[in-house]
């Protein structure tokens, strides 16, 4: 049990980018030799990934509340303070998937 922990620890280095230049190729070269743990990783990297998207979302639909509390929307408020949060709000989520997209 305990060397499965220490496995799954080194692949989220891995799949994390921790690992210093000669750890990074000793790990390529074991998933070269080892196809089973060539899939574990795979399907690990798979896991953080979706953790990444369903962070995203909640991180989004945050963002989108703080808006939505901070300014009670109502159609007597003016268009522009509308389509302001919009705009913050698309970026926010576009610089949030930026910060995704680089990691990956």
């Amino acid at each position: 049990m305990n060397q499965e922990l220490e496995e799954i620890k080194n692949i989220e280095d891995y799949l994390l980018e921790r690992l210093n230049e000669k750890e990074k190729a000793a790990f390529k070269e074991k998933m070269l030799k080892e196809p089973d743990f060539a899939r574990r990783v795979e399907t690990q990297r798979v896991v953080v990934k979706r953790i990444q998207q369903i962070a995203l979302k909640q991180s989004i639909k945050k963002v989108h509340r703080s808006f939505l509390i901070k300014r009670k929307f109502s159609f007597k408020n003016n268009v522009f303070r509308y389509t302001f949060n919009i705009v913050l709000t698309i970026i926010a989520i576009a610089l949030v998937a930026y910060a995704i997209w680089l990691n990956s």
